[in-house]
């Protein structure tokens, strides 16, 4: 295990605390991508050694064996899919960070407009 605390870590936690005050729905949108992301890499692991212990222990021509052709096209339909979902989180995260942009520069610009004194 790696207790390395670093920049970007502590910038994602203080990210995170101001996000979960400020706006908890997308704190709770970005927790629940991560998770996705996590179950997504957890299923193509399985996929994977599943696909090269089938591989190992096949002889003779792959393409007779009709259960191992069948699981590689599942593992093909499954890793595709995932993909494709990899993709519309990446725009969910993207989305998170200009929300979360867009309310911290409005509220900083509110706040400077707010205590804006004319002299």
């Amino acid at each position: 295990m790696n207790f390395t605390v670093t920049r970007d870590g502590l910038e994602d936690q203080l990210l995170a605390a101001v996000v979960s005050m400020e706006r908890p729905d997308l704190e709770e949108l970005k927790w629940n991508l991560t998770k996705q992301q996590n179950g997504f890499k957890i299923t193509l692991k399985i996929l994977e050694d599943n696909l090269l212990s089938r591989l190992s222990s096949a002889s003779g021509n792959f393409l007779g064996d009709t259960e191992l052709v069948e699981n590689l096209e599942i593992t093909k339909r499954t890793a595709a899919e995932i993909e494709e979902k990899v993709w519309f989180s990446l725009f969910y995260y993207l989305y998170f960070y200009l929300c979360l942009f867009l309310s911290l520069s409005l509220a900083f610009s509110l706040s400077s407009f707010l205590s804006f004194s004319p002299s």
